[in-house]
This record gives structure tokens, C-alpha cells and sequence, in this order.
């Protein structure tokens, strides 16, 4: 019930948010490592210590302990949890899909640079260009 005395549906006590993790690859009987290790998506739950109209106070629960407390607006676009597992998840794929069109952009970024270097080295411009600035500077 609301300051009114209107019912109101019952407010979550909880709040989730994934994070992936990944875990060093098995090692042999020489201890060299083979693979690439594994993968594994957490969800990680959030309790509800406070809650005000437009926020909420957020604290990460470790089993019987509980972590570092958070502020988070309700109504903000972006939000640091969410109130169903289900909605965190899908939150969780967005943000990995954001981080997969940064690191492509960095990829081709990249990419673009080192073939710029190959066609300098492959032209014998990198020697010109530096004996051209150290002639510049006076160093010999």
C-alpha cells in the first residue's frame, strides 16, 4: 500500500545483472597450457536496501555476504540492473553487442594502419622519412 492507501503491486527485493568470465585453459602433464579455457556467463544479484520513487539502493549479496553498495536511477536510460533475470540478460547481449562493434571498429582501425606500414616499408619510405626529420632536428 502507498502514503494514500492505494494498493500497489509488490516492489522487487532484488535486482540481477550478468557478467561474463573466463577461466585459464587446462595445463598437461608438463604444465603448458592447451585451449582456450571456458567461458561461463554469471548472473549476479543485487539486493534492494532502499528504494525511493526514482532510485534505488543496490548491494551485491555473496552467498551469506554482501559487497560494495550502488545508487541507481530508475528511470535512466541506461541502468546498472535489472529487476527480472530475464531483462538482465537481454541487457547483458546488448552490452556484448555494443563491445563486439567497438572491437570490430578497433579491428579495422587497425588493420587499416599496419597496411599503411607494409606499403612505407615495402617502398623504402621509412628510411627517407626518418634521415628527412633527423636532418631537421640536427641529429646525425
Amino acid at each position: 500500500m502507498n502514503k494514500s492507501g492505494v494498493m500497489t503491486a509488490p516492489e522487487k527485493k532484488y535486482f540481477y545483472r550478468f557478467y561474463d568470465q573466463r577461466y585459464a585453459p587446462p595445463v598437461d602433464e608438463f604444465g603448458d597450457s592447451y585451449g582456450r579455457g571456458q567461458l561461463v556467463i554469471h548472473p549476479r544479484k543485487y539486493r534492494v536496501l532502499k528504494r525511493t520513487e526514482k532510485s534505488v539502493f543496490l548491494q551485491e549479496v555473496f552467498g551469506a555476504f554482501y559487497g560494495d553498495k550502488r545508487w541507481m536511477r530508475l528511470n535512466a536510460r541506461k541502468r546498472f540492473a535489472a529487476e527480472t533475470i530475464e531483462e538482465a540478460l537481454f541487457h547483458f547481449m546488448k552490452r556484448k553487442e555494443k563491445q563486439m562493434k567497438i572491437y570490430k571498429s578497433r579491428m579495422e582501425s587497425t588493420q587499416e594502419a599496419f597496411d599503411k606500414a607494409r606499403v612505407q616499408f615495402n617502398q623504402g619510405i621509412a628510411n627517407r622519412i626518418f634521415n628527412e626529420r633527423t636532418k631537421r632536428n640536427g641529429d646525425k
